[in-house]
This record gives C-alpha cells, sequence and structure tokens, in this order.
C-alpha cells in the first residue's frame, strides 16, 4: 500500500523514465529511539514546498504499532522523509506519541504558500477521551511543533465520549489557500458521519463543514475513513469515504461546507486529482471491485444478548474480502462501544473442500480469550489472543449462527458458487448441540436477500445457505 501510494504520487510530480519502489516501513524497523514495531499501517504521504531543491520534500508517515497489529496499544505516528524525490529516505523518526496511548490515523496537509509547512491532523484514543490534535512543521518535517488540541473546533459532537477520527489519509490544499482534511465521527444522534475541516489562515484556526449526505433511508448508511481530494477546477471537493453498510463518492461546490449527491461504490480507494482537473482513482482496477460483494459465516458467541451489534468472538469464514476467494480469520467485535475496536489475527487462505476446524477458549486464570482457526490442508491458522478486559470484560454465554450479506444489491450472483456450507461435530463446554440463536442476514429484504438461511441438523450439524439465482429471491420473510 505504501509503495504504490509513492509511485502514485511520484509519477504525478516528475514522471521518471524507470519506476521503482522502496520499502519504506517494514516490521521490525527500529526508529531513531532505538524503538521497533510490529506492525505499521494506516500510510500517507503528502509532498512540501521547498526553497532549497528543486525536489519538492516528500513526507510519507504511518502508524507504529508496538506490541501488536491492534488498531488500539501503544500506536506512534513515525514518518521518513526524502529530499531528492524519492530516491533515497531518512531512518524513521517519531513525530507524534504518547506512551501507552493510541496516537493515529496520520492526516498531513502541506501549504504550499509557505516554503516547508505541513501540517498533520491526528487523533488521540483511549478509554478517557476521543480527542483531535496537531503538529506543524515549518522546515519540511525536520522538526515539528508541539500538538494543539483541536477537538473543541473539529468534533461533531461535543460529548468526550463521542467518536472522532481524521483522515486517515492525507489533506489537500485549494487554489484559494484553504487548507481541507477528511474527518469522521459521531454526530449528536451518535451516528458516524463523514465531513470536512478546513483551515484558511495557513493553519492557526480550523473549523468544520456539514457531514456528507448520508442516512438510514439513503444509498449509504453512516460514513467513516475518508479522502478528499479537487475536482473540476475552482471550490469544487470530491470525497471517497466509506459508509457502514458499502462507500460512497460525494461532491462539495463549496470547498467543503456542505456536500451533495452521494452515490454508493464499495471501497473508499484512494483518488489523486490530476492537473486539468479530473481524478485518478484506484477503487474499480479489478472487474469484481466495482461491486465487491463480501460475505461473513460463523458460528460465533455472543455476550450481553444473542443479537448483532453486541460483543462477539468467533472464527470467520469470509467470501470476498480478497476478490472471488475465501478466508479464515479470527475476529473480536465490539460494535457498539468504540473502547473496544476490532482486533483480528492475519487472515489464511482456504478452498473449497478444505477441511477447517476451529475454537475458542478462556485461559485458566480468566484473563485471555484464544480464538483460533486452522487449515488442516495448508496447517496455516489464524489465531487471536485477546485479554479478558480488552474484549470488554464480558462473558460470551451465547452461541449465534450468522450468514451476512454485505453490498449484494439484488446481485445473489455475487454469492459464492457452492450454494452451502456445514459445520460438524460442534460441541460447547464438551457438549453436542448448543442452544443455537439463528440470525440469515437480510431475509425479506428485496435489496440483498439471497435465500440466506441457518440451520441445525438433527446431528448438531450447522448449515448456512444462500442462492446464486437472482430470480430465486424470495419475495416475502421467512422465520428464523
Amino acid at each position: 500500500m505504501t509503495m504504490l501510494l509513492l509511485a502514485t504520487l511520484l509519477s504525478a510530480l516528475t514522471p521518471p523514465p524507470d519506476l521503482t519502489s522502496t520499502d519504506l516501513f517494514t516490521p521490525g524497523m527500529p526508529d531513531t529511539a532505538g524503538v521497533t514495531y510490529a506492525c505499521y499501517r494506516i500510510p500517507s504521504m503528502v509532498w512540501v514546498a521547498n526553497e532549497a531543491s528543486p525536489h519538492a520534500v516528500l513526507l510519507a508517515f504511518a502508524e507504529g504499532r508496538r506490541g501488536s497489529c491492534a488498531d488500539k496499544g501503544d500506536v506512534r505516528i513515525v514518518a521518513r522523509r526524502s529530499s531528492d524525490g524519492g530516491q533515497t529516505w531518512s531512518s524513521i523518526e517519531q513525530v507524534a506519541v504518547e506512551a501507552g496511548h493510541t496516537i493515529g490515523n496520520p492526516a498531513p496537509v502541506a501549504d504550499l504558500a509557505v516554503a516547508g509547512s505541513v501540517h498533520l491532523v491526528h487523533a488521540r484514543d483511549d478509554t478517557q477521551a476521543l480527542a483531535v490534535f496537531l503538529v506543524s512543521s515549518a522546515d519540511g518535517g525536520r522538526s515539528w511543533s508541539e500538538r494543539r488540541n483541536l477537538t473543541a473546533a473539529l468534533k461533531a459532537n461535543p460529548a468526550p465520549e463521542a467518536f472522532v477520527m481524521p483522515g486517515p489519509p492525507g489533506g489537500v490544499q485549494l487554489q484559494s489557500g484553504r487548507l481541507v482534511v477528511g474527518m469522521y465521527g459521531e454526530d449528536e444522534a451518535k451516528q458516524v458521519r463523514s465531513y470536512a475541516a478546513f483551515s484558511d489562515d495557513h493553519g492557526r484556526t480550523w473549523a468544520h463543514g456539514s457531514p456528507a449526505g448520508t442516512s438510514a433511508s439513503g444509498p449509504v448508511y453512516g460514513g467513516g475513513e475518508n479522502q478528499i481530494v479537487p475536482y473540476g477546477g475552482g471550490g469544487t471537493l470530491a470525497m471517497f469515504l466509506r459508509g457502514r453498510t458499502t462507500a460512497a463518492d460525494d461532491v462539495s461546490h463549496n470547498h467543503g461546507l456542505a456536500w451533495l449527491n452521494i452515490s454508493g461504490s464499495y471501497c473508499e480507494g484512494s483518488a489523486v486529482a490530476t492537473p486539468d482537473g479530473g481524478l485518478l482513482s484506484r477503487r474499480a482496477e479489478q472487474p469484481w471491485m466495482t461491486s465487491l460483494t463480501v460475505v461473513y459465516f460463523w458460528p460465533g458467541f455472543k455476550a450481553t444478548a444473542p443479537e448483532m451489534g453486541y460483543p462477539v468472538l468467533q472464527p470467520v469464514l469470509q467470501y470476498g474480502e480478497r476478490g472471488r476467494a475465501w478466508a479464515l480469520q479470527s475476529w473480536f467485535v465490539d460494535a457498539n462501544d468504540r473502547r473496544f475496536p476490532v482486533a483480528t489475527a492475519p487472515a489464511v487462505d482456504v478452498q473449497p473442500g478444505d477441511r477447517i476446524t476451529s475454537y475458542m477458549s478462556l485461559s485458566a486464570d480468566g484473563s485471555t480469550w484464544t480464538v483460533s482457526g486452522t487449515n488442516r490442508e495448508s496447517g496455516e491458522d489464524s489465531t487471536l489472543h485477546i485479554a479478558h478486559s480488552r474484549a470488554g470484560r464480558a462473558d460470551y454465554d451465547y452461541a449465534m449462527l450468522v450468514n451476512e450479506n454485505i453490498n449484494v444489491d439484488e446481485r445473489c450472483d455475487r454469492m459464492p458458487a457452492a450454494p452451502s456450507l456445514t459445520f460438524t461435530n460442534v460441541t460447547v463446554n464438551g457438549h453436542a448441540k448448543p442452544a443455537w440463536a439463528t440470525r440469515a442476514d437480510c431475509h425479506g429484504s428485496p435489496r440483498c436477500d439471497c435465500g440466506n438461511a441457518a440451520s441445525i441438523g438433527a446431528n448438531g450439524d450447522v448449515t448456512l445457505s444462500w442462492s446464486t439465482d437472482p430470480r430465486s429471491r424470495p419475495s416475502r420473510r421467512a422465520s428464523r
């Protein structure tokens, strides 16, 4: 992802005769303080006006995640710098850090009217506060200011517990000089929305506009991570945003104050503006990405109640996350509490016909959950270890089966070719035939019902099934 972004920006600045790539952030690489990171995520890049060189200064940012690749933990924003068009790079340096806290979602924006000026909007996330901060550099990223708290200006909902994040991709500068950065966060109705933050005085003060036009009844429910780029000249901006059930494009004709013309697609993707006012986007690089369907099949265990939205531990069989292919991945999800973000183990590839085993267990001392799935054909496993405290300090007493579609959009032929899958030899605490709650997502919806079903046989085997024939989509709600 980092290398792709690097190639895109370099070609936009000075197309090289022979395109090469450089690994900027690789797990285990130390920074100048000697700190190493288990994982680098959320890359972003910006070029900064530089009077001292014919080359623009390139700054590459990422989250350096210590200990694990989890979204939450000791996470620091790090950067590397190039002053020769990307041919060579400085060592990794920490830019924004607060040991033990999650400092992330780097969203840099350069002020091209001021040589060397760049601002980095970012988030601080812990269980007491969700905040937005800014650090700035006047020398092309060689040094950085003390951080400033922009939460009051940029948070749509002032409640301390309300969720807010920038970007995470970088921002842009308009011809008027306005600096614009994408944001997303909870409004007062607790719906996550996407909107723009902006500064008209070279980063000294900031404000935010109204959210993009998503709603529960529209083509996109909720907002999320987004990227904003100039489009068509003047003050028009295009936003590529990730929604809760799909993702979308939106347009603003007033420098980000308001948005209109929402339209659905799948992935937030990446976009870059061209000098003639056009857009380049990588979202539809492959045919299946234009309307990507993702299907999740999981027997999991719920806390609180056997209903969607509550905390769940599960090994998930998923189809469509990486093209028309299957994968197995162990998850923790708490959709209702953003203090406990999604945690996953790396996914492993599986093929129809592979033998798969999975389990979850709590350690004898009650401190750690383990969720694991193994492809017996390849020997690869997806194993998640998560502290009881990070998993909501909850008991997972409810066995639940889910057959969940995302972005089917009346196209059942996008579902997996095989019409069903079966889980056998299922036991809970050593006993067969647990009392399952079944949920077949999209039942009765003319928009996405592909005959999704979840059933339990007399021998305790669990079957999740669906139809690939768009003509066979049920017209009425089936019993669950």
